[in-house]
């Protein structure tokens, strides 16, 4: 199955070329629905950014912190990795509802890294050792995680098996949600622990290096 997108690059390869060679003068213009899915993709593009930028906003709030909403949107990329992969499963092109399925996916897949961080916060009051607190985090959090990711793509499962023509128009948008979901989870339960690590880390190597730098000064 191709897209648009795809028939027209195919034109402009093959026939499009031949007659701008043999017709220098001549001006090819493709319009209707491809020059429409070309508009559409631009403003989603935007749209999506704005998202981003809003997503990051609300996390940073209530978390008071710089750093962590990063941690916890990192997650996105990978559910869009897995999005990209249940196409080639389908054999699904990339189109429109395609992308409205990653905008959707990408404020719904941050809500297992949102759960790890959140009790990692909790645990880190109640206990100095970071990498501990970090375990306890990810032991309590687990099963939530795998049954909310796993609920979620079964719920997915009768749209993705229905072979009516009514139901063709959504299963783009439900394979994105659905292995995005499945895909980022596997990949969050082992990124969100290793990054939450790497900028305890980073943070308690600052403090050492600004407190050396404020002794230096007392001394002198």
């Amino acid at each position: 199955m191709k897209s648009v997108t795809d028939l027209v690059s195919s034109l402009q390869i093959t026939i499009a070329n031949d007659l701008q060679q043999k017709y220098p003068n001549l001006d090819i213009h493709f319009g209707g629905e491809a020059e429409q899915q070309q508009e559409t993709s631009s403003s989603m593009i935007t749209m999506f950014l704005l998202a981003m930028l809003a997503i990051y906003m609300l996390l940073a709030i209530p978390l008071k912190s710089y750093i962590q909403p990063l941690v916890i949107m990192s997650a996105i990329p990978f559910g869009i990795m897995g999005a990209i992969i249940g196409h080639w499963l389908y054999d699904l092109p990339l189109s429109i509802l395609s992308l409205n399925g990653v905008i959707a996916l990408s404020g719904v897949v941050i809500n297992n890294s949102l759960l790890l961080v959140s009790q990692y916060n909790q645990e880190s009051l109640e206990n100095d050792d970071h990498q501990q607190a970090m375990v306890s985090a990810c032991t309590s959090r687990l099963r939530p995680v795998l049954l909310t990711s796993m609920t979620t793509f079964a719920g997915l499962v009768p749209l993705l098996s229905e072979t009516s023509i009514q139901a063709q128009f959504l299963i783009p948008a439900a394979v994105s949600l659905a292995y995005g979901i499945l895909f980022s989870t596997i990949i969050i339960l082992v990124l969100i622990p290793s990054l939450i690590a790497i900028q305890e880390d980073m943070a308690i190597r600052l403090k050492r290096l600004v407190s050396g730098k404020a002794n230096e000064g007392v001394r002198e």
